[in-house]
């Protein structure tokens, strides 16, 4: 098998994979799940840093609301995820992009709104 060869069975998987994924963001509604799970936790960020502004009972009940919704909101990304039968790989970083994102999400919002 030549290098000419090579190159081309390259460039045909390339091809393949970026039309299954404009094949599962557009025509069957990944991009709609994609901006749900993003307002699921901006929401659930939001819920979270109210409460860890609050420093009374009623803002750790808050808090861990938003720590709840935060954590389901990741449950049903990994459970759809899994349920498409990607690799372990992807999932995880997934699951670590979703965990950073929303550190990073709360940690802006309580510096915006004074706290800390």
């Amino acid at each position: 098998m030549g290098a000419a060869a090579i190159v081309r069975s390259v460039l045909q998987h390339g091809r393949e994979l970026r039309e299954q994924l404009a094949s599962q963001l557009f025509d069957e509604g990944g991009l709609k799940v994609l901006f749900q799970h993003a307002s699921n936790v901006l929401a659930g960020t939001l819920v979270l840093s109210s409460g860890l502004h609050v420093t009374e009972h009623a803002g750790y009940a808050v808090a861990g609301l938003g720590t709840v919704l935060l954590l389901l909101n990741m449950w049903d990304g990994m459970r759809r995820l899994a349920r498409r039968h990607y690799s372990l790989t992807l999932r995880l970083l997934a699951g670590t992009a979703h965990v950073a994102l929303s550190l990073r999400l709360i940690e802006a919002v309580t510096i915006f709104r004074g706290g800390f």
